[in-house]
């Protein structure tokens, strides 16, 4: 059952597959836009899956979400059950290969860590999350800390990530009416 908040608030969530990203995205952005209002789609980046260089490129990018449910529940009840309906297993492998990742960066301006949840994500840092994030939210201050967003990547790291163009175009259009 998923928990409300009185106000929507608005998350951003790290999207990212290399299993049959251009199929597994769509329908992961598809069924969490049945769940929450959509409000933003980042372009999506091809990179490198990181420190596995056998494994396929993962598609990357950040949704921009409007939501009542609570972090928890946003993360729980609503982002793990649509992996897991794409085929997504929670192995003990963090860098391993996935059909679709969720992943809830940021909640409002909340600093949050607690077992299993913390916001902001450290996953922030990574280009391939911060570089889609700075496009929805340049001028982002992280809750916590107060360090501007675009501060903890550099433009250099987010050069090297691959737009992934047509696709991007496609998903902009789908969900960023």
């Amino acid at each position: 059952m998923t928990k409300m908040v009185t106000e929507p608030v608005e998350a951003f969530i790290a999207i990212g597959s290399n299993i049959h990203p251009e199929t597994n995205v769509p329908a992961a952005l598809e069924r969490l836009a049945r769940q929450v209002q959509l409000i933003g789609v980042s372009t999506f980046y091809w990179a490198e899956a990181m420190d596995r260089p056998d494994d396929s490129d993962y598609l990357n990018g950040v949704a921009a979400i409007r939501t009542t449910a609570t972090p928890r529940s946003l993360k729980y009840d609503i982002l793990q059950p649509i992996e897991e309906s794409l085929g997504r297993l929670h192995l003990d492998d963090q860098l391993g290969p996935r059909a679709i990742d969720l992943s809830l960066v940021l909640y409002g301006d909340l600093a949050l860590d607690e077992p299993g949840l913390r916001l902001p994500s450290d996953d922030i840092v990574r280009p391939f999350v911060a570089g889609p994030l700075i496009e929805l939210a340049g001028d982002l201050r992280l809750p916590g800390c107060g360090c501007m967003l675009s501060t903890l990547c550099t433009a250099a790291a987010r050069r090297a990530l691959r737009p992934a163009g047509v696709l991007s175009d496609q998903l902009k259009e789908r969900f960023c009416k």
